[in-house]
């Protein structure tokens, strides 16, 4: 099916198919992402999620609970950008070719330590300035 439309008149997500417009591949498994939450009912017991239900994983391999099971994206990070699901993606990717190839799947692999911004009066993340253990300043 070909997607008309995402949003409706209200800018509401609801998307819109032609029917008649269509492309068959020959796949094993097809997994639909449309932004909505993850249909996890298919995966065989064991995969672990949070609370929230997002899949979770090792951050370095994306690997889940399930060896050789590999997840990124939405169902791990919950709505994010498209950017970070393709990166997720080729991370998971060489994931999975090392794990095929009976590879290290860790092996010069780490993660990015995030970013801390001081705000423009030089108060750090918490609210505290420099040298206070408090957000009060005093």
């Amino acid at each position: 099916m070909c997607c008309r439309s995402v949003y409706d008149v209200r800018r509401q997500f609801c998307p819109s198919y032609d029917e008649g417009v269509t492309t068959t591949i020959q796949a094993d498994t097809v997994i639909l992402a449309i932004g909505q939450a993850a249909d996890l009912s298919l995966m065989p017991p064991g995969l672990h999620t949070s609370k929230a239900g997002a899949v979770q994983v090792d951050p370095i391999t994306l690997e889940t609970s399930l060896p050789g099971v590999f997840a990124g994206g939405d169902v791990v990070s919950g709505p994010a950008s498209v950017v970070g699901a393709i990166a997720a993606g080729r991370r998971a990717a060489d994931s999975i070719d090392r794990y095929l190839k009976g590879g290290d799947l860790k092996a010069g692999r780490y993660l990015l330590a995030k970013r801390v911004r001081k705000d423009t009066q030089g108060r750090h993340g918490d609210g505290a300035a420099p040298g206070r253990s408090d957000a009060s300043g005093e």
